[in-house]
């Protein structure tokens, strides 16, 4: 995935300790690029935005049965393949969004860009109009 197993087991680990519900806990691993699920294999998972499925179990190193009496039943949360879709719904936001902000500020530029360009013609034409200009 690109992070080191470690970087990963303390994110899950944080996201723990500062949440006391499922609703928290699900919304602190969103901060940390994470969607709460039911896994195929194991009761609750986190899926990654790489599509990665992550054991919460294993992360935070907390028994099944203390993560179901926080998270309660895992049937409530949706399937493993429902957040990577989630999750491509999300990115695909978020890409359309970074791409707007990149056209407005390239617009922005060629703001700057063509006013300068019509100051500088407007330069190059008085120059050319002066008494005693070659022609």
């Amino acid at each position: 995935m690109g992070k080191h197993a470690r970087d990963l087991n303390t994110e899950m680990r944080a996201a723990w300790a500062i949440s006391d519900t499922a609703a928290t806990f699900a919304h602190a691993l969103s901060e940390r690029g994470f969607i709460l699920a039911k896994g195929d294999r194991r009761g609750h998972v986190a899926v990654s935005h790489e599509g990665e499925v992550l054991s919460i179990a294993r992360a935070t190193g907390k028994k099944v049965k203390e993560i179901k009496a926080r998270l309660g039943d895992p049937e409530s949360l949706p399937s493993v393949d429902e957040a990577k879709a989630q999750m491509a719904s999300d990115m695909r936001g978020a890409f359309i969004r970074h791409a707007k902000e990149a056209r407005a500020a390239r617009d922005q530029a060629m703001r700057h860009v063509e006013a300068e360009r019509q100051r500088m013609t407007a330069q190059h034409c008085a120059a050319r109009c002066k008494p005693g200009s070659r022609p």
